[in-house]
């Protein structure tokens, strides 16, 4: 580990990568089991079932501003929280996860 190294966050991207794992050995299409009742006629997993999160994912080119958006679910919420804040603030920071990542934009991608 690196000097410094911001342990919570570790220990929380670390969560993050098991559950989603167990999520995806947890998957038995068509033949998963019915935990939650109204999900369709094809349930998702077990976890999903139990513990996710309907989700809406907002990408955002940094080159041409260029807005995409797509529906998923996630299981994890953020246990790393901030010290003395208002309670909705508290559940936009547990709930709301930014990151940056480094890709090509599909419309930047058609200019080539």
């Amino acid at each position: 580990m690196p000097a410094g190294a911001d342990y919570a966050q570790i220990i929380q991207s670390f969560h993050r990568f098991f559950v989603d794992h167990l999520v995806a050995e947890g998957e038995m299409t068509p033949s998963n089991p019915v935990i939650v009742p109204d999900l369709g006629s094809c349930p998702p997993p077990p976890l999903t079932q139990l513990v996710g999160i309907s989700a809406k994912t907002d990408t955002t080119c940094l080159s041409c501003h260029a807005t995409r958006s797509k529906h998923n679910t996630t299981h994890i919420l953020n246990m790393v929280y901030p010290r003395a804040v208002r309670f909705a603030h508290f559940l936009s920071y547990v709930t709301l996860l930014k990151s940056v990542n480094k890709g090509w934009d599909s419309g930047i991608l058609r200019r080539f």
